[in-house]
């Protein structure tokens, strides 16, 4: 009954993907109740949840930004073992993960506001959510769009620009944007 209410809450952390949750519930077979801990090798976890062993790295670490599990990382041999302590660790984060939620938000709406062709607000905010996982990209994206509003976009009928949910599942911003281009300026003012 405890891992049920585990997964659960892991479920209503909007920020992580499908992967992650993946990830997730091979942790919950290694984990012991007694210790509070998980101990098994990357690659261990990759085939237990049959993905590849770059997609556990990148879920392992997105688990930890959201307060999901604590990674101790011990090397043995020549890939280190994970020994995760406090998967209950859920709630103990929870005012960091609300902070970075309400942050997300935030930049959700700046982009909302101002890309030309806003349309399903729900979908494209979970595709946001999903892409923009740091204000990096955040600045790439929204240099883009103030770039092709300026551009391309300028003279265009709206109907003619291709909608918010499309800009971000085909990824627009990374045709005409390199990030050594990208500035701090303007942006910043904003986050």
């Amino acid at each position: 009954m405890k891992f049920n209410c585990i997964f659960k809450q892991a479920l209503k952390r909007r920020e992580l993907r499908g992967s992650d949750l993946l990830v997730f519930m091979g942790i919950l077979y290694y984990y012991n109740q007694q210790t509070d801990e998980c101990v098994c090798s990357q690659s261990e976890l990759a085939t237990r949840v049959r993905c590849s062993l770059k997609t556990v790295q990148r879920s392992l670490e997105s688990l930890e930004d959201a307060g999901v599990v604590r990674i101790e990382r011990k090397s043995k041999g020549h890939r280190p073992n994970i020994w995760i302590k406090g998967v209950t660790g859920i709630h103990k984060n929870k005012a960091k993960a609300e902070a970075k939620d309400k942050k997300l938000q935030g930049m959700f709406e700046v982009f909302w506001q101002e890309y030309p062709h806003s349309t399903n607000k729900a979908r494209t905010k979970t595709k946001f959510i999903m892409l923009c996982r740091d204000e990096k990209t955040f600045r790439e994206i929204m240099h883009d769009v103030r770039q092709r509003v300026k551009g391309e976009w300028r003279d265009r009928e709206v109907q003619y620009i291709p909608h918010s949910l499309t800009y971000l599942n085909n990824q627009r911003w990374l045709d005409s944007v390199r990030a050594d281009d990208v500035k701090q300026g303007g942006v910043d003012e904003i986050l």
